[in-house]
């Protein structure tokens, strides 16, 4: 099997060790399903010693840390993604959030949002980072946070999440077009693709790690 990565990785002119790492990748998400994360955890061990900048292989890390409770371990392997791929990094916010909740350090979680967001930017980032703030400080302040993030780039996603937090409070005849406005950008973002290859331009709801396009 590592033969067909290598003969994989020649076809399609990318690395080899990426090949390698990501047939790893797909063993441990094998044993996940079997229920067997301790022998997941070496075959990820394994995927980051052939390719150090494999972002799949730390997010399925501190997923399979997360899942054996160990919090700690799994947050420090979810922020090594930044470095290895930022473009991933809307995948570990969720799980990455969770575990400081979990170690009681939310505080943590939320300089480290701002950092990327200041690094980075990206509408996941702060639209997560919105939402700790308004676990902290109220709804009011998040939409201030949005509405700021928004004069400076527009998004849709942002826009649907500020119109969310305005329906909390309004009750007035307003309402029914604040709620007109809120079905708009939901029937848009229902249509709009979450991820797409950049190779081929396949898109879709779903990660794949490997193209169903181009593969």
């Amino acid at each position: 099997a590592i033969d067909a990565a290598k003969r994989l990785a020649t076809k399609t002119g990318q690395s080899e060790d990426m090949h390698i790492a990501h047939y790893y990748c797909e063993n441990a998400e094998y044993e996940l399903k079997n229920n067997e994360p301790q022998k997941a955890l070496k075959l990820v061990k394994k995927a980051i010693s052939s390719d150090r900048s494999c972002a799949r292989a730390s997010i399925l890390e501190g997923n399979i840390e997360s899942r054996l409770g160990n919090d700690k371990s799994a947050i420090r392997a979810y922020r090594r993604v930044e470095d290895q791929n930022p473009d991933y990094i809307p995948e570990i916010l969720e799980p990455l959030t969770r575990c400081y909740k979990a170690v009681g350090n939310v505080s943590e979680m939320l300089q480290f949002l701002r950092e990327i967001l200041n690094r980075h930017g990206g509408i996941s980032v702060m639209l997560c980072l919105s939402e700790l703030i308004r676990n902290q400080q109220g709804d009011s302040e998040a939409a201030e946070f949005i509405a700021a993030y928004l004069e400076h780039k527009p998004s849709l996603r942002g826009m649907d999440r500020l119109i969310d937090l305005a329906l909390i409070h309004i009750k007035d005849p307003a309402r029914d077009k604040l709620e007109a406005l809120k079905n708009v950008t939901s029937q848009l973002l229902v249509n709009n693709p979450v991820y797409k290859c950049e190779l081929c331009g396949f898109h879709g709801k779903t990660l794949h790690w490997q193209c169903p396009g181009c593969k």
